[in-house]
């Protein structure tokens, strides 16, 4: 009883708007249903404000108000934080393993995420997505000569290698449904990135950056549990620092030749 009067569903938080609950069928009764003045004073502290009719929920005829089935959710919550957990995991683990290069710019989507003000940030999200993805297609299907069936997979043409790869390494069903998820992974891509070049921020919501995000995650670890991690590293992503200790060695020595006396 103390449970389930005490966690009383107020109100929930979308997308930038405060929705507060109330009943339709008590209104339709003549109650005053609505809290008018809690919703007068949200709009005077500039949040948008609507209300969401809560039906039969928490009431007599709510089956699903009980503290059992609040722990089956919390335990439902624990499962889905664990796998998606360990999704995110396998994502780190490969690309730092892989190619560390991709990390800078999958922290750079998410931290602008984070942060999103103006067009400006959501275009860098979208960039930030088209280059990790760019990164992605170099490292599982780096560009060749030629053409994949009917598609060019050179350097520029990332989304086709990504294609290709997918379409080598799956067959049956499960390949139409990889490829359509990453056809759509793109097309979020592109439309992100044209609204927000035009400067229609107005038009682009938080949400819809969000999924945003999350597609392209679970598309990243689609694509990068296809093939198991490969035996040997890729030296390619140091190449710079290679290069500059070599140069840094040389002329070292360099100098060092100049100071000895002959």
């Amino acid at each position: 009883m103390l449970y389930r009067q005490k966690l009383v569903t107020c109100y929930r938080y979308v997308d930038g708007e405060v929705r507060l609950f109330y009943r339709k069928f008590e209104g339709d009764a003549g109650a005053d249903a609505k809290d008018t003045g809690t919703a007068d004073e949200l709009k005077r502290r500039g949040f948008r404000v609507a209300f969401e009719d809560s039906g039969l929920r928490e009431t007599i005829f709510d089956r699903y108000q009980s503290f059992e089935h609040s722990q089956r959710a919390a335990a439902l919550d624990g499962y889905l934080q664990q796998h998606l957990g360990r999704m995110a995991d396998e994502v780190l683990m490969r690309v730092s393993a892989a190619d560390p290069r991709q990390m800078e710019s999958l922290h750079a989507a998410f931290r602008t995420f984070e942060r999103i003000e103006t067009a400006e940030d959501i275009a860098q999200v979208a960039t930030s997505c088209r280059r990790f993805l760019e990164g992605l297609a170099d490292m599982l299907y780096p560009p060749r000569d030629g053409s994949a069936g009917s598609r060019k997979v050179g350097a520029a043409e990332y989304r086709n290698r990504l294609w290709a790869y997918v379409d080598e390494n799956i067959h049956g069903a499960g390949k139409n449904l990889a490829l359509a998820q990453l056809d759509d992974l793109g097309h979020r891509i592109d439309a992100l990135d044209r609204l927000s070049n035009k400067g229609v921020h107005d038009c682009i919501s938080a949400m819809e950056a969000r999924r945003l995000i999350v597609g392209f995650v679970v598309g990243a670890y689609d694509l990068l549990s296809l093939t198991p991690p490969p035996l040997s590293a890729r030296n390619e992503p140091h190449g710079e620092a290679v290069d500059e200790i070599v140069r840094n060695m040389i002329s070292w020595h360099r100098e060092r030749g100049k100071a000895e006396p002959e």
